[in-house]
C-alpha cells in the first residue's frame, strides 16, 4: 500500500507550477522593485534636482542669506525633509566637467552650489535586502553681475566756451547748451531702453531690439526720446534743455548708435550673456549720454584752435582725442574681471605771453610750446556685491590713471604720432637781435599704480562722482614742468648777466603757472582725463538674472 502511494506520488505532475512559482517569487518581486522603488526614485530625484536648481536661483541672488532661502524654497516644494549643504566657489566652464567648479570663501566666489541630501526608503526593495538610498541632487547658480559706469569728467564740470569751440572748430556746429541748461540735467537718468523709444520686449521683437543698438540713430531723434523720457518723470527744466539741444545745429549732424555711446562688450560682456530687458531697463546720467555723444563725435578729429586767455595772452591749441576709427566709450556695461580701456589725448600749445621782463627793459612776451599726452588708462571691475536691497550692493573698481608726459620745447613729431615715450629738445622762447633764451623739460609718470573706488548702493542711487588718485597726482603740472626747466641764454653786447636774464625768465614762467594750469586742466577735462587722477561714476549695478551653470 505504502509503496503504491509513493509510485503514485512520484509520477504526480501537477503541483509543479505551484513550485516553479513559488521558486521564481523572489525574482518577481525583484522586477517589481526594479519598475516600482527604483522608477520612484527617479521621479523622486528628479523633483529632487529641479527643488535644488530654484533653490540655488534664489539663493545666489542673497548669499548672505542662502541656507535660510533655500530652505524656503525646499519647503515650498514638498522637500521638507531633506539636508543641503551650501559650497561657494568659482566655475571655469573651460575646465573638464567635474573640475569647473572650485571651492573658495564667499568674498571672491561668483557660484553658489546648493548639495540636497533626502533618504528615499523602498517597498517591495526590501525583499532583497535593500531598506532604503540616500538621493543627492546639486545645482550651481551664478548671477549675471554687471556694472554700468562712467569713466571721465562730466559735462558739468567742463568749460563750456571751450567745449563749445572744440565742437564748432571739428564739426562745424555745437550743441548750444549753457551752463544753467547743463545744471537742469544733474540728477536727470533715463532708461537706456528710452534710448530706443521706449520699445517693449516680448519674445517676438528680441532679434530686431539687438539689431537696433547696432543702428545709427540721429542726435536730434535721440536727444528728443531722452526729453520725452524726462517728461514722464515730470523732470520739465531738464527736458526743456534736451529739447533745445535736439534744435541746435550740432544735433542735425551726428549720427549715434547705441553701441556707440555704451560699450556692452566690454571684455566680453555681451547682450547674450545677460536679459536684454535687464540691459535696457538700467538707468544713465543724461548728461554722461551727451559727454559720450560729443566725445564720439570728436574722436580722432585733430582741432586747431586759437584761444586769448585771461593773464597769459593768446594759445593755439592742437588737439587729438583718441585714435581715428577706434572710439573707447567711457560709459560701460561690464562684469566682474573685466575692464574698459579709456582713450588718450594728445596736444599742443603755442602760447604767446604778455610782455613779462618789463623789469629788463624788454617789451617782448615769451614763445612757450608746451606738449602734452596723457594715455589711456583703464577701469577693472574688481568686486560686485549683490543683495535684493539695491541699496545694500556695492561694486569696487580698480582704476588706473594713464601715464602722462608733459613737456616744453621743440618736437619734430606729427601731433598724431607723439606719444609718452618722447622728449623734446631746446626752443627758442625769447628772440631779439641781441638776446635769445632757449628753453627745454620734460615731465614724465611712466608707472602708475591702480586705485580701488568702492560704491555702495546709496552711492548709485545719489549719483556720486569719486576720484581715484593715485600717489603720482600733480596738483600744478605745469609748475613742476617750469621747475624743472633748462634754459640757455645768449647775449650779445646788451649789458645784462646771465643770471640776471635766467632770473626774470623764471620769475615770468611763475606768474603764467596758476592761468596755465587753469587752461590745462579744462582742456585734459574736456577729453575727461586727469593728470594722475580719474573721476568714475556708478550708474547702475545688475543683480537680477541669476542662472544655472551646472
Amino acid at each position: 500500500m505504502i509503496l503504491r502511494e509513493l509510485r503514485r506520488l512520484r509520477g504526480e505532475r501537477s503541483g509543479n507550477v505551484a513550485v516553479f512559482f513559488g521558486l521564481g517569487m523572489s525574482v518577481i518581486i525583484g522586477f517589481g522593485a526594479l519598475a516600482t522603488d527604483f522608477g520612484s526614485v527617479y521621479l523622486d530625484h528628479r523633483a529632487l534636482q529641479a527643488a535644488t536648481d530654484a533653490a540655488a536661483l534664489a539663493a545666489v541672488r542673497s548669499p548672505d542669506e542662502a541656507g535660510a532661502i533655500a530652505a524656503q524654497v525646499f519647503d515650498a516644494s514638498a522637500q521638507g525633509d531633506v539636508r543641503i549643504d551650501i559650497v561657494f566657489g568659482t566655475y571655469d566652464p573651460k575646465r573638464p566637467p567635474d573640475q569647473r567648479f572650485e571651492a573658495s570663501d564667499e568674498g571672491s566666489a561668483s557660484v553658489l552650489r546648493v548639495i540636497a541630501t533626502r533618504n528615499h526608503k523602498f517597498g517591495l526593495a526590501r525583499v532583497l535586502g535593500v531598506e532604503d538610498v540616500d538621493m543627492v541632487a546639486r545645482a550651481d547658480a551664478a548671477i549675471s553681475r554687471a556694472v554700468v559706469f562712467h569713466a571721465g569728467s562730466r559735462l558739468l564740470d567742463l568749460d563750456m566756451p571751450i567745449v563749445n569751440k572744440i565742437a564748432r572748430d571739428l564739426l562745424g556746429a555745437e550743441l548750444s547748451l549753457t551752463f544753467l541748461d547743463y545744471h537742469g540735467l544733474v540728477n536727470a537718468d533715463i532708461r537706456l531702453g528710452d534710448l530706443l523709444g521706449g520699445i517693449s520686449l516680448d519674445a517676438t521683437n528680441t532679434a530686431s531690439i539687438v539689431a537696433q543698438l547696432h543702428e545709427p540713430t540721429g542726435m536730434r531723434t535721440l536727444l528728443t526720446r531722452m526729453a520725452d523720457s524726462l517728461e514722464k518723470q515730470n523732470a520739465t527744466i531738464g527736458a526743456v534743455a534736451l529739447r533745445k539741444a535736439a534744435n541746435s545745429p550740432l544735433a542735425s549732424v551726428m549720427k549715434l548708435s547705441l553701441d556707440d555711446l555704451l560699450d556692452v562688450d566690454a571684455g566680453g560682456f555681451a547682450t547674450s550673456r545677460t536679459s536684454l530687458s535687464q540691459l535696457l531697463s538700467a538707468e544713465v546720467s543724461v548728461l554722461n549720454i551727451l559727454d559720450v555723444a560729443l566725445k564720439r563725435s570728436i574722436n580722432g578729429l585733430t582741432a586747431d584752435i586759437g584761444l586769448d586767455v585771461p593773464l597769459v595772452g593768446s594759445v593755439d591749441l592742437g588737439l587729438l582725442l583718441g585714435e581715428p576709427g577706434a572710439f573707447k566709450s567711457p560709459l560701460a556695461v561690464a562684469s566682474m574681471g573685466e575692464r574698459i580701456e579709456l582713450g588718450q589725448l594728445r596736444q599742443r600749445l603755442h602760447v604767446r605771453t604778455l610782455p613779462l621782463l618789463g623789469s629788463l627793459g624788454i617789451g617782448e612776451g615769451l614763445n612757450l610750446p608746451v606738449e602734452s599726452v596723457v594715455a589711456g588708462g583703464r577701469v577693472d571691475v574688481a568686486e560686485i556685491s549683490c543683495a535684493a536691497d539695491p541699496l545694500e550692493r556695492s561694486v569696487t573698481l580698480a582704476v588706473t590713471p594713464g601715464l602722462l608726459r608733459l613737456s616744453l620745447g621743440a618736437s619734430s613729431k606729427p601731433l598724431a604720432q607723439i606719444g609718452v615715450g618722447d622728449r623734446v629738445g631746446h626752443a627758442p622762447i625769447l628772440s631779439l637781435l641781441l638776446l635769445a633764451v632757449e628753453a627745454r623739460a620734460n615731465l614724465a609718470i611712466e608707472s602708475m599704480q591702480p586705485v580701488r573706488v568702492t560704491f555702495t548702493g546709496t552711492d548709485v542711487a545719489k549719483g556720486t562722482v569719486k576720484t581715484a588718485r593715485t600717489s603720482n597726482f600733480l596738483a600744478s603740472p605745469i609748475s613742476s614742468l617750469f621747475g624743472q626747466t633748462d634754459l640757455r641764454v645768449r647775449l650779445g653786447g646788451l649789458g645784462l648777466s646771465t643770471g640776471l636774464v635766467t632770473s626774470a625768465v623764471r620769475n615770468g614762467l611763475t606768474s603764467l603757472v596758476q592761468p596755465l594750469d587753469l587752461l590745462l586742466g579744462k582742456l585734459l577735462k574736456t577729453a575727461g582725463i586727469g593728470l594722475g587722477e580719474v573721476d568714475v561714476q556708478v550708474e547702475d549695478i545688475l543683480c537680477e538674472r541669476s542662472r544655472i551653470v551646472g
